[in-house]
């Protein structure tokens, strides 16, 4: 069946919900639990607790992508690693700015879909042709955080699970 751009056929179907499972559960999991518990434990300021969340939250988030060394050389497992890192710390922006796990979710799942339909592999970290990709995802997050969390904007957030 063709939809347009899009064909339908098993590769398709499958990275599309490979797409939305690996949202759904890495949001709820690092977003979602990780990231109030971190700040639960972090002492100081509501700024220094949140800030705290997000950069652990995003670290870990990385980390966990070492596990794709299994199917993908190392180089390419280092710059996923090294690119998930920000996009994990920008998906714990958007959480903190919005209050809701589903704008993360939403966002994780159209940037790994596409990813698939941009490289043709299940495997986001191949899209990284040079690390000047990988900086300019560290300086998007920057950006975002930035433009985000500065300190008039911090006061009004609602602190997740906090106190």
């Amino acid at each position: 069946m063709n939809l347009g751009i899009l064909k339908y056929d098993a590769n398709n179907v499958s990275f599309f919900m490979f797409s939305l499972g690996s949202a759904i559960l890495e949001e709820y999991g690092f977003r979602g639990i990780v990231f109030p518990k971190v700040m639960q434990v972090a002492k100081g300021s509501s700024f220094r607790k949140l800030m705290f969340g997000i950069t652990i939250s995003g670290v870990l988030f990385g980390l966990i992508h070492f596990q794709n060394i299994f199917y993908q050389p190392f180089l390419v497992t280092f710059q996923q690693v090294m690119g998930a890192i920000p996009f994990g710390i920008l998906m714990a922006v958007l959480y903190a700015r919005t209050s809701t796990i589903l704008i993360p979710m939403l966002f994780h799942f159209a940037s790994d879909f596409n990813s698939y339909f941009t490289t043709n592999s299940f495997f986001a970290g191949v899209f990284y042709n040079s690390w000047w990709q990988v900086l300019i995802n560290y300086a998007i997050a920057l950006l975002a955080a930035i433009i985000f969390l500065r300190p008039a904007v911090v006061n009004k957030i609602k602190l997740i699970n906090h106190d």
